[in-house]
């Protein structure tokens, strides 16, 4: 199917995909969001910018997400850092899905297939949630499919300035949040190696792998950078996946997430099982060495996180235009008819998105609590003492956050190491009398949440 009416369309719906992503930008905090717009905030006030910090404490990601938030940030005003930190995951998104229809296009060469393939992709998880939300996987997983991409057309192509740009995407990767950059990106040169027709690789030549010592290079050179403090997180962060095995809920696991990742991708992925069951399809329309190269970066990467006993469906957001490309391929084999079945699915999945705005809207301030009103209360109820936050949970996150924005711009709020007076207030997520007596406790919404105001001093005595 490839008549102008069909490129319209789907045209049409990646414009209508894509523009979705901004009207979720003003939506209250959702889990923990609020730790990035918190250690941005930080990082931004007290000019520490190596490092991020949430409540003064060293928290050990790497900085680049929050150098692109305090970017926006200052465009928009701090008064807005939720938004400016959600652009930046939505525009990452949006630039997956274009980094995506490049790849398409310079593997395939087929009219109109790239754009299909963007739409697979934007009718996934990443429309719905993960691909909005402001943590830094949106960002990393542009990062990475970006390195991939660049180093598969580098091979294909025998382009040094690709090889170039696929180590900066990669070193922009670790640099956004984790070490298993590296990871995703030694797995995908060796199916890209295995599955080229040619004799002697390209990406082997011994200049080339000059290049790739740069990349592992810049790992320790910001290690010492940042005082090992992003090193020891990393690695502390990966080994945490694989202790405390619970064996009943690890068995469930193994059987229940492979069976996420699909769902992840309905409608497309049913059809896709569904017409391969009928035998729907025509003749293959598609070369074999490129599916076996996408088949093995996206098994051999999905491997680790399915056997990790602590996973979520998040880490795999690299994976989710590779899984979205082999599931183009296999629907753009269908005939004409059913293909058109296919849009209207995308179009209602698409559609469905906007319907889910208002459910998300209502669902955050009437059940999770409207922390803007809470945070104001907060303010009000403490006027005239210092407040101190030592609340990790994600309501408490989230109140801090909107907290720092409304005081915006006074200094944001310290965790109880910092203390220095003896009358102040504490936020916290339970009663702790070594923290201080209680002061005010303060319901989050119809789910029965609680944020606990504790004083010390003269503040016990305020009202």
């Amino acid at each position: 199917m490839q008549t102008n009416n069909f490129f319209i369309s789907l045209k049409w719906l990646f414009i209508l995909a894509t523009m979705s992503f901004f009207l979720y930008l003003f939506l209250p905090y959702i889990g923990e969001e609020a730790v990035y717009t918190i250690s941005s905030y930080e990082m931004w006030y007290h000019h520490h910018y190596l490092f991020p910090t949430t409540y003064g404490l060293t928290y050990w990601r790497p900085p680049l997400f929050n150098w692109l938030i305090i970017f926006f940030a200052n465009s928009l005003g701090w008064q807005h850092m939720l938004v400016a930190s959600r652009l930046v995951t939505a525009l990452a998104t949006i630039s997956t899905s274009f980094m995506l229809m490049w790849l398409a296009n310079r593997l395939f060469k087929k009219p109109h297939f790239s754009l299909f393939a963007a739409l697979v992709y934007l009718t996934s998880d990443a429309l719905f949630y993960h691909g909005w939300l402001a943590y830094s996987d949106p960002l990393f997983a542009f990062f990475v499919v970006s390195a991939i991409s660049f180093l598969w057309i580098a091979n294909l192509e025998q382009r040094y300035a690709f090889v170039w740009l696929s180590v900066i995407a990669l070193i922009a990767a670790f640099m956004t949040k984790a070490l298993t950059a590296y990871i995703f990106y030694v797995i995908s040169f060796f199916f890209i190696i295995i599955f080229d027709r040619k004799f002697k690789s390209f990406l082997l030549k011994p200049v080339i792998l000059l290049v790739y010592l740069f990349s592992i290079l810049f790992y320790f050179l910001w290690n010492i950078v940042s005082q090992k403090i992003t090193e020891a997180g990393m690695w502390a962060d990966i080994f945490s996946k694989f202790h405390a095995i619970y064996w009943g809920a690890y068995i469930q696991q193994l059987i229940v997430f492979p069976l996420e990742v699909c769902s992840r991708f309905l409608p497309v992925s049913g059809l896709a099982i569904y017409y391969f069951v009928k035998r729907k399809y025509e003749k293959f329309k598609f070369g074999w060495n490129p599916i076996l190269t996408l088949s093995g970066i996206v098994l051999f990467n999905f491997i680790p996180y399915w056997l990790a006993p602590h996973t979520s469906i998040r880490y795999l957001l690299p994976l989710y235009p590779f899984i979205a490309l082999l599931l183009a391929i296999v629907l753009w084999n269908l005939p004409k008819s059913k293909l058109k079945i296919i849009i209207i699915w995308v179009t209602l999945t698409i559609l469905v998105k906007y319907v889910e705005l208002a459910v998300i809207y209502y669902y955050q301030i009437y059940y999770r609590g409207d922390y803007t009103q809470i945070a104001k209360q907060v303010i009000m109820q403490t006027k005239g003492f210092p407040i101190y936050s030592n609340d990790f949970v994600a309501t408490g996150l989230s109140v801090t956050a909107e907290i720092d924005r409304l005081i915006f711009p006074s200094p944001p709020l310290h965790g109880i190491q910092f203390v220095k007076e003896r009358n102040y207030f504490v936020i916290n997520d339970k009663i702790d009398s070594n923290l201080g007596k209680l002061y005010k406790k303060i319901k989050l919404g119809k789910q029965g949440t609680y944020i606990y105001l504790l004083c010390q001093g003269k503040a016990c005595y305020l009202h």
